[in-house]
């Protein structure tokens, strides 16, 4: 299946990698490992993860979490790709992926 991921993923991810290089070396390098296993994950077995709880009814949303890391990627699966629509921290600002479903 095809994977893509939104424009302002990029800055999601980049910021949070700097966030994590900047407490401890190396670990910037480790976040970014953990979204690229995501993608591989996501590309191979699209249904892998669950389902997000305050999903969107007719939308299959889903909820990958990382490895280490107190993040999720956010995506969306259609019939032929899945797009990534944020990389976030699990516990803050919860619902913001929800005004990134018109980009998509």
């Amino acid at each position: 299946m095809k994977v893509h991921a939104l424009d302002a993923v990029e800055d999601d991810l980049h910021r949070a990698a700097r966030y994590y290089e900047a407490e401890r070396s190396g670990w910037g390098c480790l976040f970014v490992d953990s979204y690229l296993r995501i993608l591989e994950t996501v590309e191979r077995f699209p249904q892998f993860y669950s389902l997000v709880d305050d999903g969107v009814p007719n939308l299959e949303i889903r909820n990958a979490i990382f490895d280490r890391f107190d993040y999720r990627a956010i995506y969306i699966v259609r019939p032929a790709e899945a797009v990534i629509l944020t990389v976030t921290h699990s516990r803050r600002r919860p619902r913001h992926w929800h005004d990134r479903l018109d980009l998509a």
